[in-house]
């Protein structure tokens, strides 16, 4: 009996050694799997690109940067360090995709009441356009990160480029916003031992994405030039009902309204003025009128205007370029002592 139990425990003895015999051959096994390029992962995020407060009447080149952050990792089981080409494009965003050059931003959530044109650049001086690498315009961003030995993320950062196109008109104040979601943009990468950034095959771009938006808020402006002084000229004393005339241009933003003021250094809100003697020792002021008519007895024009009240002005709505004004002034009289005689006015624009 004794023989035959002692028998009878062998078998099991080879069968638990049979089990980690396999146990142990798998473990090596999937230690001496080659490194997959397929276990690197790299994803990238970028900032809003905002170009704030835009005033479009001052004549600038408005432009603005965003920096996108690439991140890769490798869970590849080596030591060495590996090199990842990745490459970023972008369409022409939600709004309009396929409008590239220039792409477009909408006012208020809608295309239909104003479009802001711009684009996105690689480089500072705004010469390439980003853009898919089967585009008739632009390229894709294309840029080479090392990941160290250690198998911690490594990240890189650097700009993308915005720039307002100078060449529009009519563009009414508001916020104009797009949306870079979804499939509005996309980027890959491939293991790489070249230094050098290359342009990544177009077919091999997936499902990674790096969403972001595009801002300005252009904001309501009116701008005066500088008007040519009115001459009454070298008169007699007994000279009467002289008139005299000059312009000057308004330009605000489209679709602003506004309300113009004339205001005579004395402070009259009713456009009534004196004319002082430039020599000293001559006490004298000569009385005129500010009107926005010809003739003596044109219509006054004075400043008791306000943003949304006419009151003695006069009314305008810009459209981004210069609007003419005329201004009239008389003066009653000339029997004041001899000498030349001078004053100030200000244009108020209310808007």
């Amino acid at each position: 009996m004794y023989e035959l139990d002692k028998i009878a425990k062998k078998p099991q003895r080879v069968r638990k050694s049979s089990r980690l015999f396999a146990a142990a051959l798998s473990a090596t096994l999937l230690g001496l799997l080659p490194a997959q390029e397929a276990w690197a992962k790299c994803t990238a995020t970028m900032e809003p690109v905002n170009f704030g407060n835009v005033d479009w009447l001052d004549g600038r080149s408005w432009t603005t940067q965003a920096q996108v952050t690439v991140t890769c990792e490798k869970t590849a089981a080596q030591w060495s360090p590996q090199k990842f080409n990745v490459c970023l494009t972008a369409d022409g965003g939600r709004v309009t995709p396929r409008a590239l050059d220039p792409r477009r931003m909408c006012r208020n959530g809608s295309c239909a009441s104003g479009i802001l044109t711009y684009n996105l650049y690689g480089d500072p001086n705004h010469t390439t356009i980003l853009a898919a690498t089967n585009q008739r315009v632009g390229k894709s961003i294309n840029k080479v990160i090392e990941v160290p030995s250690i198998f911690r993320p490594q990240s890189i950062t650097f700009p993308v480029y915005a720039k307002l196109n100078p060449a529009q008109t009519g563009i009414a104040p508001g916020r104009y916003t797009t949306s870079f979601a979804g499939n509005s943009t996309a980027m890959t990468f491939y293991e790489t031992s070249e230094d050098t950034p290359k342009a990544c095959p177009e077919s091999s771009f997936g499902n990674l994405r790096f969403p972001f938006e595009v801002s300005a808020t252009v904001i309501q402006n009116c701008r005066v030039d500088a008007p040519q002084d009115i001459h009454f000229g070298t008169v007699g004393p007994t000279a009467a009902n002289l008139q005299g005339q000059t312009s000057f241009n308004v330009t605000c933003t489209s679709n602003t309204p506004y309300n113009i003021g004339l205001m005579p250094s004395n402070g009259h809100s009713d456009g009534a003025g004196e004319m002082r003697a430039v020599q000293t020792g001559n006490p004298d002021r000569i009385p005129y009128q500010l009107r926005s008519a010809a003739g003596m007895n044109g219509a006054v024009w004075g400043d008791t205007a306000t943003s949304r009240d006419i009151g003695n002005g006069v009314s305008g709505r810009g459209n981004g370029s210069a609007q003419t004004y005329n201004v009239y002034a008389t003066v009653d009289s000339a029997d004041y002592r001899a000498g030349e005689y001078r004053d100030k006015v200000i244009i108020n624009v209310h808007y």
